[in-house]
């Protein structure tokens, strides 16, 4: 070994030692981060696939309870048609003031509103056991309290006794079904009463909305008229889902949150364990090798930990472009290119789903390497020049920028054809392939810069050990 490349091995050994101090080396960041970013994966798997499930038992179970309301009320609204179609259809045609005395028809007017409240109270308290979290922030009533009118969510309380009870007081007071549409002036206006006497006419509120509210009732008397959407009990079904979308999204990111928290501090803990087998022969007191140990053991946790996050936040949004139809577009344009190119299903088509995930993979790891490269580069600008620093770090760009390329291309490839005759391109290259193969990059390069460096100290040494007994050949000749 001559003396320029010694010089030069121990000028970066000396470079990659400064460096090391203050992050984890390129390949156990991008081990311990790639290790996050696949767990966190499959949780965010786990959780669209509970939410999926949810929203399909939640769509089915609310079918069928409105399909039975639906038939229910398809016969009382025949028996109710009957009344005025068989006296005198004739004189339907012309008025409906002569059946405003039929004691038959209000009753059975009355009877049906009545049955829309309670039925209204049955389908809230079929949210409330049905409708998970969601219905917590959805489920709410009319209040109108000082010339002030205002939707309250159930408290705690209010919605236990929901749960329990089917119905919800306001102050001891049982709250009030109010219709959307009034009946009693429309009562008898054939071409509505399946917009009357419906559940979804009905809206929840207390008696003093119910009574004073002149937004509602045209000057507070309840008797006046009242008009609006009569798509109550669907639009909560819409709200009690979005809410829930919204809930599963917030938990992802607080899942996220702490998957980055547990990189750092795995990394940290991992650090100070290599830390205090560095100090273990050192000469200094414990007390400052402690503080040195810590320094560093919380440096790296804390750059492990940030750059996890920032890998971790860059995945969730490139993994939702899926969702944006210029994506969807683009996938489906390739896809007819595919499909012309491989004729006869020799490789299945492209889902926008799995394709945004394996590309957000791709591209988190590869910002992080990068953050991390820079990083490095400004430690080795300080320690040498710009220049140096400038054209490594563009190496280590590049180089990152190609491995990750093949890892994503080989990804969707080896998908792609591993489902060939299948309906869409299903098997999560992001959640086995690009992870699998990503580690085992990783660790290979660690282990074989590991047995290089350790080659290259031995033959060092060995060099050393040369030398030294050339110096002693050549003294015990000067001596003799």
């Amino acid at each position: 070994m001559s003396n320029s490349y010694l010089s030069d091995y121990l000028e970066k050994r000396a470079k990659a030692s400064n460096a090391e101090r203050m992050l984890l080396t390129e390949d156990g960041l991008s081990i311990a981060v790639t290790a996050g970013l696949g767990y966190a994966y499959f949780n965010e798997l786990n959780e669209k696939e509970l939410l999926s499930s949810w929203e399909a038992e939640f769509g089915d179970s609310f079918n069928q309870k409105m399909n039975a309301f639906t038939e229910r009320r398809f016969s009382d609204l025949r028996e109710y048609e009957n009344l005025f179609t068989e006296p005198n259809p004739d004189a339907i045609l012309e008025s409906y003031g002569h059946l405003t005395d039929s004691a038959i028809a209000h009753n059975l007017a009355r009877a049906l509103r009545n049955d829309d409240v309670r039925a209204k109270w049955e389908f809230e308290q079929f949210f409330a056991l049905e409708g998970g979290e969601g219905a917590k922030r959805v489920l709410d009533y009319y209040s109108y309290e000082d010339g002030v009118s205002a939707y309250e969510t159930y408290s705690r309380e209010q919605f236990n006794e929901l749960l329990e009870t089917g119905r919800v007081s306001e102050e001891l007071e049982i709250l009030h079904g109010h219709h959307i549409n009034d009946v009693s002036g429309n009562a008898f206006r054939l071409d509505r009463i399946e917009e009357l006497f419906h559940v979804n006419n009905i809206r929840l509120m207390t008696r003093g909305a119910h009574h004073e509210d002149p937004g509602l009732d045209e000057g507070g008397l309840w008797q006046n008229g009242t008009s609006g959407d009569s798509n109550e009990v669907l639009s909560i079904v819409e709200e009690i889902i979005d809410a829930q979308k919204i809930i599963s999204g917030e938990k992802i990111v607080r899942f996220d949150a702490k998957t980055g928290i547990s990189v750092g501090l795995a990394v940290g803990t991992i650090s100070a364990f290599l830390e205090m087998r560095k100090f273990k022969n050192d000469p200094r007191p414990w007390k400052k090798k402690a503080l040195l140990i810590s320094v560093s053991t919380f440096v790296k946790g804390f750059e492990a930990g940030t750059l996890a996050l920032i890998a971790l936040k860059t995945r969730t949004a490139i993994a939702s472009l899926s969702e944006t139809e210029s994506f969807q577009s683009a996938v489906e344009a390739a896809n007819q290119i595919l499909t012309e190119a491989f004729p006869g299903g020799l490789i299945s088509t492209m889902d926008a789903d799995s394709l945004a995930s394996a590309a957000a993979f791709s591209v988190s790891i590869a910002e992080l390497r990068i953050i991390r490269a820079g990083i490095v580069a400004v430690g080795q600008w300080r320690q040498s020049n710009f220049r140096y620093a400038f054209r490594q770090m563009s190496k280590d760009s590049v180089i990152i920028i190609t491995e990750e390329s093949v890892f994503l291309g080989s990804a969707v490839l080896f998908n792609m054809f591993y489902e060939a005759g299948e309906d869409a391109f299903v098997a999560d290259p992001t959640g086995g392939f690009i992870i699998v193969v990503r580690l085992g990059w990783s660790l290979g390069k660690k282990g074989y810069q590991y047995n290089a460096n350790k080659k290259t100290m031995s033959v060092c040494r060995q060099k050393k050990m040369d030398g030294l007994y050339e110096t002693a050949l050549a003294s015990m000749v000067d001596i003799g």
